[in-house]
């Protein structure tokens, strides 16, 4: 075989393989979230635009390299993709925001329009800690709501605790609930069985005091087991 002949096969296989290569990768399909791991999803379209529904993966998918999966199960349902300054990359955690609460006009969205959480995120390589799930509200609250009830002197105070604890009946943490305190914090604790009754997802809500505001920060946190 001559030289140019040579060259031109070793050209027409680089092609070749480069084709295949491209081919290949635009013919891989999109992650499909499984329907049924998902809370949240049977409620009414109404409701789903406050309480939007979240996705509830299996642990092996807890990964760094499962960015499209995750997008592909929560986007659809509002939540917005948001790289987070201290892990642009994700690999620590993904994270998702609600949508604006203003309109086209620059008008506020009526709240009963708006999510109930204003973040979630996905916990996946977090050092020292499990795999697990949170959501929670950018704004403080002026004072700690998940105290015991019968602490409260103000009906509106009982009323707001109650609509917070909605969130978590929403999504199906019903079983087992109690006020408690965890880590010094003020906690409700409740159980979902939807899953796994044996092993089922344990929900706490709870509220923090940071030393920088003078008010109390809410996560609704979700992770797998009983502890």
């Amino acid at each position: 075989m001559t030289q140019k002949k040579l060259f031109t096969l070793i050209t027409i296989l680089i092609c070749g393989m480069a084709l295949g290569a491209c081919k290949g990768k635009s013919d891989e399909p999109n992650p499909t979230p499984d329907k049924s791991r998902y809370l949240g999803l049977d409620a009414s379209a109404e409701e789903q635009q406050y309480f939007a529904p979240i996705y509830i993966p299996k642990k092996e998918d807890f990964k760094p390299d499962k960015l499209d999966l995750f997008k592909s199960s929560v986007t659809p349902f509002g939540w917005i993709y948001e790289a987070d300054a201290k892990d642009p990359e994700g690999k620590k955690f993904y994270r998702f925001v609600s949508p604006n609460k203003k309109d086209e006009n620059g008008k506020d969205i009526p709240e009963t329009s708006q999510f109930c959480m204003d973040f979630l995120a996905y916990n996946h390589s977090m050092p020292g800690a499990p795999v697990h799930i949170r959501m929670g509200l950018f704004r403080h609250f002026a004072m700690d709501y998940l105290v015991d009830p019968e602490t409260f002197t103000e009906p509106k105070d009982l009323q707001v605790q109650k609509d917070l604890l909605k969130i978590m009946e929403h999504y199906g943490f019903t079983e087992d609930g109690q006020f408690t305190v965890l880590s010094g914090d003020n906690a409700y604790v409740a159980y979902n069985t939807k899953f796994d009754p044996e092993t089922p997802l344990r929900g706490v809500m709870f509220t923090e005091q940071e030393k920088d505001h003078p008010g109390y920060r809410l996560t609704f946190q979700i992770s797998y087991g009983r502890r």
